[in-house]
């Protein structure tokens, strides 16, 4: 029978089966003290780089087998063909195309639902124009831009796959689906899978002409402005979404009836969350991080993390992972883009935001991440608010998280309006070098960075509430006993990054996965979904949210 072998490789470029399969096959041979020559196939499985000073090898897992032996069936990479519901199938009105939503409504179609997907932003390419124009720095599109839009934030901010969500079967049926409509087939097989924003873009253009193809109706530029409920206390039911155009002021309001809504809005949809809320479901506080964004250059990090050997032997960009505890609370690295850019995702004029995302070839000069600091809904009320800055932030005592489970929202508002400000409007971000924010040596001289937009030197420990500040001073000097170098005059420090999840969740039973209303009872017909719902964080926790809604919503719709 085929055997699962291990092998370990020198430093290199990425494995490539195509490339090095005979060097594989030999390498295998070796491991498993086989005669040369008598290995004849083999399948990769998985595949690592170990950076780790004592190893950094290639660790490479193939399925091997010799003359005569069957390798096992290896991924269907075919487009999948879905069958069109029957003209009288229960309709599922998902809102949202990000991730959760997409694949909610591919498993719906699969299991025979009729699907009307709605999303608020363009197609992908419809995307791009306002995007180019807020990195001009001539404004923003609030309905369309790098959080609103088909494929959501992940499609332009990196498309990383890596998740701590879910089991590995789970994990690679969602790869599956996005090799079979475009994606690298080494996504399947890579420690940290990664598509990149130059070729996302076509995947998800791709999954929806399947979705078409099955007789799902799409519409974009239509923001969902409430749902239609019918009766009273525990007999209420969402039956329907009220949705108006966003490329007509004035536009008359649309009604598409429904059987079930499933609401996958994305973390920057905050109207979507008062949505609901006006349906009688129950909203509730939840902790998410604040922070900046920190900016190196790529070749820093890769002589840590490699030594000096990525030059001479071809290794990708490297990235790092970081987390410590500061100020009793926990700091970590966020969404790191190795060879990456730093991008404006804000959804409204008044504001601006931090992200990060990288191309398939991840080769900018420089590596970015979200260093963050972790918040509870403790910690914005009562003593601790004003002892982290939080009440002089958003100007006046916080109530319970109970009392306004929204005020988290209003936390990241008011930080991402004072940064703004200090800014100085067209999209500019306030920054600062890590060594003057840890020395307050004032706001200095701006560095070369990757946001085109550009950046406004400031004292980011006057401008950030001072508790997360403090937490940060702290976070990075540990930081920098692990990277030495990592505080230094050249790392720069962009503000905010303030939308690393959602501060709400929408309340939903564990079974049914529906929407529970303010008296905790069912609110039939309403499924929240996703990283707006607070049940996701990221592209494929979020995928794999959305399957699971579809699995709950096809056995109580259509058996």
């Amino acid at each position: 029978m085929p055997a699962t072998v291990e092998i370990e490789l020198p430093p290199g470029p990425e494995p490539d089966a195509s490339r090095d399969q005979s060097l594989w096959l030999a390498a295998a041979e070796r491991r498993l003290r086989l005669a040369k020559g008598s290995l004849v196939a083999l399948r990769l499985k998985r595949f690592s780089f170990d950076a780790r000073r004592q190893h950094r090898v290639w660790r490479i897992e193939l399925e091997v087998a010799r003359s005569g032996e069957q390798l096992g069936a290896g991924p269907d990479m075919r487009p999948p063909t879905l069958a069109r519901p029957a003209p009288d199938a229960p309709r599922v009105v998902v809102v949202g195309a990000g991730p959760a939503g997409l694949f909610c409504a591919f498993d719906c179609l699969r299991a025979g639902l009729a699907v009307t997907l709605i999303e608020r932003g363009g197609d992908v390419r419809a995307r791009r124009r306002p995007l180019a124009q807020i990195h001009r720095g001539q404004g923003v599109d609030s309905e369309s831009n790098y959080c609103f839009g088909e494929g959501g934030a992940g499609t332009y901010s990196d498309g990383k796959l890596y998740t701590r969500s879910g089991s590995r079967q789970e994990i690679q049926g969602i790869l599956s689906v996005l090799v079979q409509h475009g994606a690298p087939e080494r996504i399947l097989h890579s420690w940290r899978p990664h598509i990149g924003s130059n070729r996302l873009p076509q995947v998800v253009s791709t999954l929806r002409q399947t979705l078409l193809d099955a007789g799902a109706e799409v519409l974009f530029h239509r923001r969902a402005e409430d749902l239609v409920v019918r009766g009273e206390g525990p007999a209420r039911r969402v039956v329907g979404v009220w949705h108006r155009s966003t490329l007509a002021p004035g536009a008359e309001r649309n009604l598409t009836p429904a059987d079930a809504v499933v609401l996958a809005t994305g973390h920057s949809a905050r109207d979507a969350l008062e949505l609901a809320a006006r349906a009688g479901a129950r909203l509730e506080a939840k902790g998410f991080a604040l922070g900046v964004r920190a900016e190196h250059p790529q070749s820093f990090v890769d002589d840590h993390q490699y030594g000096g050997l990525r030059q001479d032997h071809d290794l990708p960009p490297a990235f790092y992972e970081l987390v410590t505890q500061a100020e009793g609370r926990g700091v970590y690295s966020f969404c790191m883009c190795p060879g990456g850019w730093i991008v404006p995702a804000t959804t409204a004029p008044d504001r601006v935001v931090t992200n990060g995302m990288s191309l398939s070839r991840r080769d900018s000069p420089f590596a970015n991440s979200g260093i963050v600091v972790q918040l509870d809904p403790e910690d914005w009320c009562g003593e601790r608010a004003r002892l982290l800055g939080i009440e002089e932030l958003v100007g006046g005592a916080p109530p319970s998280p109970e009392a306004d489970p929204l005020f988290g929202v209003r936390i990241q508002e008011a930080l991402e309006r004072r940064c703004a400000l200090a800014g100085g409007g067209a999209s500019k971000v306030p920054a600062q070098s890590i060594q003057r924010f840890l020395s307050g040596q004032g706001p200095g001289e701006a560095l070369p960075t990757s946001y085109q937009a550009g950046v406004t030197p400031v004292e980011l420990g006057q401008l950030l509430p001072r508790g997360i500040a403090a937490a940060l001073r702290e976070g990075l000097r540990a930081f920098d006993q692990r990277i030495p170098g990592f505080v230094s005059e050249r790392g720069q420090l962009l503000a905010p990054e303030s939308r690393t999840s959602s501060p709400v969740r929408l309340s939903r039973d564990r079974g049914s996965y529906l929407a529970l209303g303010a008296d905790g009872s069912l609110l039939e017909g309403l499924y929240p979904c996703g990283e707006g719902a607070g049940f996701a964080g990221g592209i494929v926790s979020a995928a794999l949210d959305g399957r699971r809604v579809a699995q709950a919503l096809a056995q109580r719709l259509a058996g």
